[in-house]
């Protein structure tokens, strides 16, 4: 989903797959505009993120080992990594609501 050509050399056009594989990508953000590579760039960022926990539940790793908060927007750190028992419950349950 990085890619932005096809092996012919056509340009794939995200903006009109995206609201076919993920239903509840709105029209809103399927919109062709200048922020659109961002907002793919977002979806991607989200989808990194549960793979991260996808592959902890897989290889059966512990799910409340973060690394710091990034932004799903471009990466930057939000928050640090959780450091007690308190903070990797927040994270758990932020993660799960994503």
């Amino acid at each position: 989903m990085k890619v932005k050509n096809t092996l012919n050399g056509y340009k794939i056009a995200w903006n009109e797959v995206f609201p076919d594989a993920f239903i509840n990508y709105t029209s809103s953000l399927a919109g062709v505009d200048s922020n659109s590579d961002k907002k793919r760039s977002t979806v991607l960022n989200r989808l990194k993120a549960f793979n991260k926990i996808r592959n902890r539940c897989a290889h059966f790793e512990p799910v409340w080992k973060f690394g710091p908060l990034l932004s799903e927007d471009d990466g930057s750190v939000i928050k640090p990594a959780p450091v007690d028992s308190i903070t990797c419950l927040a994270r758990l349950k932020l993660e799960y609501k994503k």
